[in-house]
């Protein structure tokens, strides 16, 4: 089965999230398209010998430790919430919608925006041995309310945080919880605030305390990665451009993108069109990665950078993905508006 369909999707392990998502959609199984992606990843990766712990730098996650964050039950007086924050759905990826701000939605566009870089400047400045995530949580909600606005993040399909912190060989949606960061460790913050009906996303990695060179460059090289995206970008140009200015760099270095995390559309809606990929893409999914960028599309491009090929193991939390060989990531992420005369970084 698997050998006829990698015929079929042509090795594309985007086109693998995609065959997994419309199965789960057809047998109503929540959850089950992240683990049919995890078994078709495993038949593509190359197994890697896992370090162990006490072999490394920093410490390696396995599970949440402690409480992970709890879901706010309330929210201060005037905060306007979007539609999933009562239900706790997660909406899929709104292929009906194309990001596009108009001129008289900038200035509200750019105030979530403003909101949600400043939260990540707010909770980078505790970012300290012995501070755990749920205190950054804390820090992010009070933050982000206390300006007038919503963190996306909060309860979409149930998600429990105002943030998403992934630490070490947590690649992405890492929930916060008690445990202490300790020296040594790396950690992104991925902070997404609603407000005036706008979304405005973001994502860095942060050191705690001296981290190894090797950690380091990693993140030098992922927000260099992240800066090589948004140089492809201007009225006109081809959406693949982006993978193509970011992938052959990190492939050079060493490192691997796992391509089925995009950036997408943002604005009226968390995730929407446009699908920006982080890599060259053949196939199937070619035409919609050549698609051409418009006046006022607005988008994030926020790339992972893993040390090598590896699988991802997703934790019970049904959020949570990790490396299997506990390697390191570090991600960066900006929102971009497209002008006439090139690109806007919205959260920088």
């Amino acid at each position: 089965f698997l050998k006829d369909t990698r015929e079929v999707f042509r090795w594309e392990q985007t086109s693998f999230h995609t065959f997994a998502t419309m199965l789960t959609r057809m047998l109503s199984l929540p959850r089950v398209s992240s683990r049919i992606t995890q078994l078709f990843r495993r038949s593509l990766c190359t197994a890697a010998p896992s370090k162990k712990p006490e072999d490394l730098p920093y410490q390696v996650l396995g599970g949440p430790v402690g409480k992970q964050a709890a879901l706010v039950q309330s929210l201060p007086e005037g905060i306007v919430t979007p539609a999933y924050f009562a239900s706790g759905i997660k909406p899929d990826l709104n292929d009906e919608h194309e990001s596009i701000i108009a001129d008289k939605d900038i200035p509200a566009f750019a105030e979530s925006c403003r909101i949600a870089r400043n939260t990540l400047r707010q909770c980078q400045a505790h970012i300290k041995p012995g501070v755990t995530t749920n205190e950054l949580n804390d820090i992010a909600f009070d933050f982000i309310t206390k300006n007038g606005g919503y963190p996306s993040t909060l309860n979409y399909g149930a998600f429990p945080a105002s943030i998403c912190t992934s630490v070490n060989n947590v690649a992405i949606h890492g929930i916060p919880d008690d445990r202490p960061l300790v020296n040594g460790d790396l950690i992104s913050i991925d902070v997404t605030v609603y407000k005036n009906g706008f979304h405005g996303d973001c994502c860095s990695t942060y050191p705690v305390g001296e981290v190894s060179a090797e950690a380091q460059k990693l993140m030098d090289d992922a927000r260099a990665a992240l800066f090589r995206g948004i140089k492809a970008c201007y009225k006109g140009g081809s959406f693949s451009a982006i993978g193509k200015a970011i992938h052959g760099d990190a492939v050079k270095q060493g490192y691997y993108i796992p391509i089925e995390y995009i950036g997408h559309g943002v604005g009226e809606f968390f995730h929407s069109l446009p699908v920006v990929f982080h890599a060259p893409i053949e196939g199937k999914y070619k035409s919609v990665a050549e698609g051409r960028m418009k006046r006022g599309h607005a988008f994030t491009i926020e790339p992972i950078l893993m040390q090598k090929q590896v699988d991802l193991e997703m934790w019970d939390d049904g959020w949570t993905e990790a490396t299997e060989d506990n390697s390191l990531t570090a991600q960066f992420e900006h929102t971009v508006l497209i002008t006439d005369g090139g690109v806007m970084v919205m959260t920088l």
